[in-house]
């Protein structure tokens, strides 16, 4: 699976992303088991913003389905960074343009 690590709604973004928690761990994606964090990011960028997906997740002991719609995603780039500063980065560049992105719909 794949743990949520950081969350971060833009204006205009999804409202599905209040439904989430730090420390829920994403197992499926429309029934597909998410086994590593490039399961989960190839899944996003075959998503487009609108489209609606069935995610598995496991909060505490619970298993929970929600059907989650896509909201607008940033760049390639954008997600490099993010994945770094998600996992530990503290570099003043990496963290200055997580400051800095912008979303497209």
């Amino acid at each position: 699976g794949v743990m949520v690590v950081m969350l971060h709604a833009f204006q205009g973004g999804s409202d599905d992303l209040q439904r989430f928690q730090l420390g829920d761990i994403f197992e499926t994606w429309n029934g597909e088991a998410l086994r590593s964090d490039d399961d989960f990011w190839n899944h996003m960028d075959k998503a487009q913003a609108g489209d609606v997906v069935r995610l598995g997740l496991a909060r505490s002991k619970a298993h929970v389905q929600l059907n989650v719609r896509v909201g607008a995603q940033v760049s390639e780039g954008d997600t490099q960074v993010l994945r770094r500063v998600a996992e530990g980065s503290k570099e003043e560049a990496d963290v200055n343009r997580v400051r800095q992105i912008q979303i497209k719909d």
